[in-house]
């Protein structure tokens, strides 16, 4: 299933804007600034943290599962 085309804030010409969702600084509680210029918004950062923990949690019990020794 395709998703929708985002629609950018049209301030996002002349202020700051996450680069994911699209939010304008006034939108948000704060914008990181990245490296290469882009910008990451609160929500944003949050969002990515779930899915990077999610992930290291399945890892966790993948690798405890193949485990020979496992706790009784």
């Amino acid at each position: 299933m395709a998703r929708p085309a985002l629609k950018l804030d049209p301030a996002c010409t002349t202020r700051l804007c996450c680069s994911m969702c699209g939010r304008s600084d006034q939108e948000v509680r704060y914008l990181m600034a990245g490296a290469a210029g882009g910008h990451l918004c609160d929500a944003c950062t949050y969002a990515a943290m779930k899915i990077v923990v999610r992930q290291r949690v399945r890892e966790a019990v993948a690798t405890l599962a193949r485990s020979p020794a496992r706790l009784e």
